[in-house]
């Protein structure tokens, strides 16, 4: 009597039912090592506490006619009140003598007779700052209309004495954002915005206008200048949770881990029936090949859906004795539940690719397993430039499905970080 494919599909199903008994120990494991991975979770959640601003935060102004932040640090670094400038001119040196004067009575400058000179001084010496005019203007008897200057400062920043700032603390320019984007205000208890490049610490500010009003005063006497001061904007109410932002990289490499085991003993069971010719008898018996790969994939789903569901309790539900707040605080509990099911999926395709190219079950499981935690360096390469990617370059990393779940994980962080979170809205 000829069977139909529902019946074969069954058949296939309580065949590896009976795998899956046989090897209940490797079972047990297959379903409880992600969950006792993402537990390590909540551990680290009952550390880190967050914080909720809900007022706007407001800084304090700053003014810019004042380089205290410098004369704080000379017993510290040597560094010394002169302004250099180039070109050396009677009317660029009546310019740079009234910026000085504004500075302190302490400011010293010294003119320089090319850019060249100036920079070899520089460099040799700790000066507060240098000013470049331009070597066109080296003639001059009088201010034109229009003129643009360069300040040159050393390419570390001075003012800071925490560890290691030499290494990290520079001006940045070829950034616009910084390349690790946090949540809420940046730099929260410091009214001149913090470091790595901080502007008004480093005198540059102060410079700037001591500059640009010794200008302005140079082409007309009788103005009246207004008085500047500088101050951030104010931020409105926000939520701020440390452990998200160290959350972006560790997360998806303690998923990726979670699933490790599940993804070698998928390869191995499916590539252990084509090494004894199981797979090969069963077409024999006229099996479809594609019944044969979807009694697999829902055995597997099976088995991962137990365990995602478990993983977004932990994830998404109070568990630690210390604090009421989750992981994911603020995200809907059945979008996370889902795209952890749509990461099932890709994971499962990407073990049924991997067992076609075997044919030796322990060669197939030891190469899965290399290849799995491969999978993840795009993303460990790309993640702090994923801002200016292009969608192509996205797309082609994403198709390396623990990249994809790491770029996914990165944007979850980063909407839990509003307090918004994951929203089907």
């Amino acid at each position: 009597m000829k069977r139909t494919d529902w019946e074969k599909f069954k058949l296939l199903l309580w065949k590896n039912w009976i795998i899956q008994k046989r090897h209940y120990v490797q079972t047990v494991f297959e379903i409880t090592i992600p969950v006792l991975a993402c537990a390590l979770l909540i551990l680290v959640r009952g550390l880190v506490n967050p914080s909720t601003y809900s007022k706007p935060t407001t800084f304090s102004s700053l003014n810019v006619s004042s380089i205290a932040s410098i004369r704080t640090m000379i017993s510290n670094h040597p560094i010394e009140l002169t302004l250099a400038f180039t070109p050396k001119n009677v009317i660029l040196e009546q310019v740079m003598k009234k910026a000085a004067r504004s500075l302190g009575t302490d400011v010293r400058i010294k003119g320089f007779n090319d850019t060249k000179s100036m920079y070899n001084v520089l460099i040799t010496n700790n000066y507060l700052a240098g000013v470049e005019f331009g070597n066109d203007l080296k003639d001059i008897s009088e201010l034109p209309d229009k003129l643009s200057i360069a300040l040159r400062y050393p390419s570390e920043m001075r003012t800071t004495i925490l560890p290691g700032a030499e290494f990290w603390a520079n001006w940045r320019t070829f950034l616009v954002f910084p390349p690790f984007q946090t949540y809420g205000a940046r730099a929260v208890n410091y009214s001149d915005g913090g470091y790595p490049a901080n502007y008004y610490a480093e005198g540059f500010a102060s410079v700037q206008s001591a500059v640009t009003r010794a200008l302005l005063a140079m082409k007309n006497d009788t103005s009246q200048l207004p008085t500047v001061s500088l101050q951030r904007f104010p931020y409105p109410p926000f939520y701020n949770d440390p452990l998200l932002r160290g959350l972006e990289n560790l997360f998806p490499a303690i998923i990726m881990i979670a699933f490790f085991y599940s993804c070698i003993n998928t390869v191995k069971f499916i590539t252990l029936e084509k090494e004894r010719q199981l797979k090969e008898t069963m077409k024999v018996m006229g099996l479809n090949g594609w019944l044969h790969w979807t009694a697999w994939f829902v055995r597997t789903l099976v088995l991962l859906s137990i365990s995602i569901s478990l993983i977004t309790v932990l994830l998404c539900a109070s568990l630690t004795t210390n604090t009421d707040v989750a992981i994911f605080e603020f995200s809907n509990w059945l979008l996370i539940w889902m795209f952890l099911f749509v990461y099932s999926i890709t994971t499962i395709t990407f073990c049924f690719m991997l067992s076609t190219f075997f044919s030796k079950a322990n060669i197939a499981s030891g190469m899965a397993g290399i290849i799995w935690f491969y999978s993840l360096t795009p993303y460990n390469i790309t993640f702090g430039n994923y801002d200016r990617m292009s969608l192509g370059a996205k797309l082609a990393s994403s198709l390396w499905c623990n990249t994809a779940m790491g770029y996914g994980f990165m944007l979850l962080m980063k909407h839990e970080g509003t307090s918004i979170g994951l929203q089907w809205s």
